[in-house]
């Protein structure tokens, strides 16, 4: 199983596109795999044989996990015992240098390549040999590692070996064990209690939302500045191709972060980061959860540009199907849930980000213009800051540029719909 993210350490077969005894040619995607963010390909990154599927779809697998085996001609012997790996899915690969006559050009991973060594390094604790999401998982459900035996390399404990640990211990509870009614199931599936509420565990997109806003929470001291925006320049404007609000936000937001780059920053070891490149990412709910696609160097690219970007990547988020790139890198946050008919609202932090912009409803709305009123059309954005960044007046000189670029008249074919 190949690293397919900065923070992801498992995943979950969702297919295999290749069978058993199938020609394979570098590049070719032979799997799919489900991570707590998107569904990414996993390409042979050499020519040969699938011999042998060790961990089958729907499997949860870890970074570096042996999940099938190839080699270079379609009879050549296997550099491990197929049938042992077979039986025991998490054991490591072949030797380093095995005989030179049975030696494959691929390694026995096959067309998933192992993951860095660090990506998997095993943590020690006393005699417990277990990897960090076995460690982590058996925290997250109470277990102790030491009365569990592993399954990986040398007696590793992998994630696995817990699942099936408080599988069997969930199983054993009596019915009538107040701590069963709490117990959430490691499989996702329902759990009801003896109080009849349903119990369910976090999926794993849920569960990195978790983690994440909780960060965010307990870590920034956060700051909201709202300002009201006329869009009526926009409105009046006329065009074959009219984009939407958001491609107009996130135009005006990356450049108005040109211009106030202490707010196109990070907080990081104790240090103010401000970024080089103007990458805002842009909120998409999604049935598995919320997703954040970002849109690299949105201050270089025009109105026309950043819609088309913002279509692919909802799209993607939507399939479950965007590049775990698209999903890093953000330098700022635009959430818009004004099309739910939200009036305002205000956004947590996006860690390590900065700051976050929250889009409500655009509509109209009484305006006094001298001594009249006037219905203009309008929007109410809300600007969250880390306080350890940037203070109240930048965030205010922020929102100021943003809303005399969003009350401009719009360049050609930059109207709104």
């Amino acid at each position: 199983m190949p690293a397919v993210g900065q923070t992801t350490n498992e995943g979950t077969i969702v297919a295999w596109l290749k069978a058993e005894g199938e020609r394979i040619e570098r590049g070719d995607a032979v799997a799919e795999v489900e991570t707590d963010k998107t569904i990414v390909p996993i390409e042979a990154f050499a020519a040969g044989y699938l011999r042998r599927i060790v961990r089958p779809a729907s499997a949860v697998v870890e970074t570096g996990e042996t999940i099938a085996l190839m080699t270079t001609s379609a009879d050549e012997p296997l550099a491990v015992d197929a049938d042992e790996v077979g039986r025991s899915p998490e054991v490591a690969s072949a030797p380093a240098d095995p005989p030179a006559g049975d030696r494959p050009s691929l390694r026995a991973s096959g067309a998933l390549p192992r993951a860095a060594p660090a990506a998997v390094e095993e943590e020690v604790a006393g005699r417990v040999l277990a990897t960090p999401m076995a460690r982590q998982l058996a925290a997250a459900v109470g277990l102790e590692l030491a009365g569990l035996v592993g399954s990986g390399p040398g007696g590793r404990i992998l994630a696995a070996d817990v699942r099936a640990q408080a599988g069997r211990a969930e199983a054993a509870r009596p019915a009538d064990d107040p701590a069963a009614d709490a117990a959430l199931r490691l499989d996702g599936a329902a759990a009801p209690g003896a109080d009849g509420d349903e119990y369910r565990e976090l999926s794993p997109l849920r569960r990195a939302i978790a983690t994440r806003m909780t960060q965010s929470a307990g870590e920034a001291p956060q700051f909201a500045l709202s300002i009201e925006v006329d869009l009526s320049a926009a409105e009046r404007a006329t065009s074959p191709a009219r984009p939407a609000y958001t491609a107009l936000l996130v135009r005006a937001v990356a450049r108005a972060l040109r211009r106030h780059p202490e707010l196109n920053a990070a907080f990081e070891a104790g240090r103010i980061r401000r970024r080089r490149d103007v990458n805002v990412g842009v909120a998409v709910a999604t049935e598995r959860g919320l997703l954040v696609p970002v849109v690299r160097g949105a201050d270089t690219l025009s109105l026309a540009q950043i819609q088309a970007s913002i279509a692919g990547l909802k799209a993607g988020a939507e399939a479950g199907r965007l590049p775990p790139e698209s999903l890093s890198g953000g330098t700022f946050t635009v959430s818009n849930l004004g099309m739910l008919g939200v009036d305002r609202f205000t956004a947590i932090l996006n860690p390590p980000e900065a700051a976050i912009l929250a889009v409500g409803k655009v509509g109209h709305r009484p305006v006094a213009i001298g001594p009249t009123l006037e219905s203009r059309v309008g929007v109410t954005l809300t600007l969250t800051v880390d306080h350890r960044v940037a203070d109240g007046a930048d965030a205010a000189r922020f929102l100021g540029t943003l809303r005399q670029l969003l009350e401009a008249d719009p360049d050609p074919g930059a109207a709104v719909q």
